[in-house]
C-alpha cells in the first residue's frame, strides 16, 4: 500500500492510527479495507510494471554484449581453468573447482568458481562465453532491482518526496546506474562474476537496513534479525570477492541519510561505527594472512607502494570523471599504461588532488550533521568507502573500471537528484522536473548500447580498445594475438608495439616467437594442404628470409632469458608460460623448444622477486612437461616436492593424484601391450 505524505495529500491515502475503529475513528475496518482495496491492486500493478521495465531496459542496454568472446582473466580463471571442468555434481568436484587456483584469487573466492563451474556443467560441459555473460547479466538485472527498491525507501523517508515521485526518481536513478556505460566491463566481462555477486550481497544488505530504518516502531527482535542476516550476506559475498566486507561503510552512508529524515534517530550512527570497526579489523587480518607484508606483494609490480597510493588521488577524481561525463573514448578494459604518480610533484596534479581529497573528506565529515550538506556527506561516504579495498594500499592493478561497479551509484544518485531538485525549483511540470532526468538516461543507455556493441564482437573490441588506449601493451597483445592467424605481418607489429612499451614482460615477445616458428616451419614444406597455408608463406617469403627470420628468433629468445632473470615475474610472465607448455603438450604449431622451455621455467623457479605461488606454479608446470618428455620419475618427484612445501594449495595435490593415475595407466597399458601377442 502507497501511503503518500505531505500536507497536500488526500486525507484517505494517510497512514490510519487504528485500522479496528477506521480512519480518525470515523469508518468501519471493513469500509477501510473496501476504499483501499482497489488502490493496493493499482500499487502492486505498478510495482510490477516498474520491476518489468528495469529487467527489460536492461536487458536490452547489454544485449549486443552478449556475444561476445572470453577476455584478458578470463583465461586464467574459466575456460583455462581445468579444476572448473566438472562431469557431475558432487561435493568432491564442487570442493576442488572452489579450491585456489595456482595463478589467481585467495580461497575467499572459492563460491565465485563453483559458479563457474556450474555454469561449464550445465552449458554440456563447454566453455560458452554467452552462458557466462547471461549469467552476469541476470545477475545485474536483479542488483539494478535492488537498487531501485533501496532507493526508493529511502526517498519516501523525506517529506519533500512522495510516494510516486519517489518512486520515478528511483527508477531513473537505479536505470541510470545499471545502464551506465561504466558497467559494460562489470557485467560481460565473465570473471567479473565475483564483484556482481558480491554486490548482491551489499545492496541486499543495505536494503534490509532501509527496511529496518523505515520501520518507526524497531524492535530489539527486529535488530538482532538485521545483524544475523547481513552478517551471514557478508559471509556469503565474501566467498565471492572480498569487497563485500565493505557493507557497514555503506550502511553508514546510508543512515547518514536516514539521521536526516522524519524517523530520526542519531544513534544508528554510533551502533553503525561497531560493525565497521569490525569489518575493518577482520580485513586488515585477512589480507595480512593471506598478503603478507603489503610492500612484498609489489615485486612482480612496476609500481611501489607509495606511487599507488599517490596515483589513486588522480585515478579516483579520473573514475569521477568517466562517472559524471561518459564519454566512449575514456572506457577500456586495458588501462596497464596509465601514468603513476612518482612523487607528489610528479605529476603536479598528484598534489592537487591530495589537497582536493582532503577538503572533500573533511567537508564530508562536518556535513554529516548538517541540514544541508548530509546527502554530499553521504555520497562521499558511499564512493570513498566502496574504493577503501582496491584503491589503496593493496598491490593491485592501478586502474580497473569494475572498481565502480558499486561506488558509482553514490555519484549517479546525487547528480540525478540534484538536477531533478534543481528543476523543480524552476518549474512544477513534470515534463520538465522529469523530461530531462529522462533525457539523461536516454543517452547513457544509447551510450551503454552503443559500448555493448564493441564488446559483442571481438574485432571491434580491439579497434576500439587500441583506439582509446593506443600505447596499452595489452591492446596490442590483444590484437596481435587475434590477427596472428588472419593478418600474422599486421599481428607482429602490434606485439613489437607492446614490447617496446613494456619491457618488463615476456608475453609480446612470446607473441612474436609463435608467429615466427611458424613460418620458419613453412619454409622447408614442399607440398601444402588447401587451407591458405601456401599463401601465408608466401607473404613472409616477400618480406623475410629464413635465416632473418632465424636471427629474430633467436634475438627473441635472448631478451626473454634476460627478462625472466633480471625482472620480477609478474602474473602475465606466469600465464604465458603456462600457455606456452600447453602449446607443447597439445602438439600445436609455432611451439617454444623444449628445452629451452624447461630452461625458462628454471629461471623463473629461481627469481627472487616473485609470489610464493610462482614457484609452486613454475614447477608444476615444469613437473608437466617432465611427463611429457617421458621423464615420469622426476615429474613424481617435483609434483611430490610441490605437495610438500605447499600443503595449503589443494589444487597440486589433485593434481599429483591424477598425474599417479595416468602413470598407473601408462603402465598398465604397457603392460598388456607386452603380454599381448605378436601378430
Amino acid at each position: 500500500m502507497i501511503f503518500i505524505r505531505g500536507a497536500s495529500a488526500p486525507r484517505f491515502f494517510t497512514r490510519p492510527r487504528n485500522l479496528e475503529t477506521g480512519i480518525q475513528g470515523t469508518l468501519s475496518k471493513d469500509t477501510f479495507l473496501s476504499i483501499h482495496e482497489p488502490v493496493d491492486q493499482r500499487c502492486n500493478l505498478v510495482n510490477v510494471a516498474f520491476l518489468f521495465l528495469i529487467a527489460l531496459t536492461v536487458y536490452f542496454a547489454f544485449a549486443p554484449a552478449l556475444t561476445g568472446p572470453f577476455m584478458l582473466d578470463d583465461e586464467a580463471n574459466i575456460y583455462g581453468n581445468q579444476r572448473l571442468k566438472i562431469t557431475e555434481i558432487t561435493p568432491y568436484q564442487l570442493e576442488q573447482a572452489a579450491s585456489v587456483a595456482p595463478e589467481g584469487y585467495s580461497y575467499a573466492r572459492g563460491l565465485a568458481f563453483i559458479s563457474f563451474a556450474l555454469n561449464y556443467y550445465f552449458s554440456g560441459e563447454v566453455f560458452d562465453p554467452g552462458v557466462f555473460k547471461v549469467t552476469n547479466l541476470v545477475i545485474h538485472i536483479f542488483n539494478a532491482i535492488i537498487a531501485f527498491l533501496t532507493i526508493r525507501l529511502v526517498l519516501r523517508q523525506f517529506s519533500s518526496w512522495t510516494n510516486n515521485s519517489a518512486s520515478i526518481l528511483a527508477l531513473i536513478i537505479a536505470l541510470a546506474w545499471a545502464c551506465h556505460p561504466i558497467q559494460v566491463s562489470s557485467v560481460v566481462y565473465a570473471v567479473q562474476r565475483m564483484t556482481l555477486v558480491a554486490t548482491t550481497t551489499v545492496l541486499l544488505g543495505c536494503y534490509l537496513y532501509a527496511k529496518f530504518r523505515c520501520n518507526s516502531n524497531q524492535t530489539r527482535k527486529e535488530f538482532i534479525f538485521l545483524t544475523i542476516a547481513c552478517t551471514l550476506l557478508t559471509a556469503i559475498g565474501f566467498h565471492f570477492k572480498e569487497t563485500a566486507l565493505l557493507l557497514p561503510f555503506y550502511i553508514f552512508s546510508l543512515e547518514i541519510l536516514f539521521s536526516h529524515t522524519n524517523n530520526k534517530e542519531k544513534k544508528y550512527l554510533i551502533l553503525i561505527s561497531s560493525p565497521i570497526a569490525l569489518s575493518s579489523l577482520f580485513g586488515v587480518i585477512y589480507l595480512f594472512i593471506n598478503f603478507g607484508s603489503f610492500e612484498d606483494g609489489y615485486v612482480y609490480r612496476n609500481f611501489t607502494l607509495e606511487e599507488r597510493t599517490l596515483s589513486q588521488t588522480r585515478i579516483l577524481f579520473f573514475y569521477l570523471n568517466q562517472i559524471l561525463i561518459p564519454d566512449l573514448s575514456k572506457y577500456s578494459l586495458f588501462f596497464d599504461n596509465y601514468p603513476k604518480s612518482l612523487s607528489l610533484l610528479n605529476p603536479l596534479t598528484t598534489l592537487a588532488s591530495s589537497i582536493a581529497w582532503a577538503v572533500i573528506v573533511i567537508s564530508a565529515a562536518i556535513g554529516i550533521f548538517h541540514k544541508k550538506l548530509f546527502v554530499f556527506s553521504s555520497t562521499v561516504a558511499w564512493f570513498l568507502g566502496g574504493h577503501l579495498m582496491e584503491s589503496t594500499i593493496l598491490h593491485l592493478e592501478l586502474v580497473f573500471e569494475h572498481r565502480n561497479y558499486l561506488p558509482s551509484l553514490g555519484p549517479i544518485a546525487l547528480a540525478i537528484t540534484a538536477l531533478s531538485v534543481g528543476l523543480k525549483k524552476i518549474s512544477e511540470k513534470n515534463v520538465v522536473t522529469v523530461g530531462l532526468p529522462v533525457a539523461v538516461l536516454a543517452t547513457l543507455l544509447l551510450l551503454t548500447s552503443i559500448r555493448s556493441s564493441y564488446w559483442g564482437s571481438k574485432e571491434l573490441f580491439i579497434e576500439q580498445s587500441i583506439r582509446n588506449r593506443p600505447f596499452s601493451a595489452r591492446s596490442l597483445a590483444t590484437a596481435g594475438l587475434y590477427q596472428s592467424i588472419r593478418k600474422p605481418l599486421v599481428a607482429l607489429g602490434h606485439f613489437e608495439t607492446a614490447a617496446m612499451h613494456n619491457p618488463a614482460e615476456i608475453t609480446p615477445l612470446y607473441g612474436q616467437h609463435v608467429i615466427l616458428n611458424t613460418a620458419k616451419s613453412l619454409y622447408d614444406k614442399t607440398e601444402f594442404p588447401d587451407d591458405g597455408t601456401e599463401q601465408l608463406l608466401t607473404i613472409f617469403k616477400e618480406h623475410m628470409t629464413k635465416s632473418e627470420i632465424e636471427s629474430r628468433l633467436q634475438k627473441i629468445e635472448e631478451s626473454i632469458t634476460d627478462i625472466l632473470i633480471k625482472y620480477p615475474i609478474s602474473a602475465q610472465t606466469t600465464s604465458t608460460l603456462d600457455r606456452a607448455v600447453n602449446c607443447q603438450i597439445n602438439l600445436k604449431t609455432g611451439c617454444i623448444n623444449t628445452t629451452l622451455l624447461i630452461h625458462w621455467l628454471d629461471l623463473m623457479i629461481q627469481n627472487p622477486n616473485k609470489q610464493r605461488r610462482v614457484s609452486a606454479i613454475g614447477k608444476f608446470q615444469k613437473a608437466r612437461m617432465m611427463a611429457y618428455t617421458g621423464n615420469i620419475d622426476e615429474a613424481r618427484r617435483i609434483m611430490e616436492s610441490v605437495v610438500n612445501d605447499y600443503p595449503d594449495l589443494k589444487y597440486f595435490n589433485v593434481q599429483l593424484k591424477l598425474l599417479e593415475t595416468a602413470i598407473a595407466n601408462h603402465e598398465a597399458e604397457n603392460q598388456q601391450n607386452r603380454s599381448s601377442p605378436m601378430l
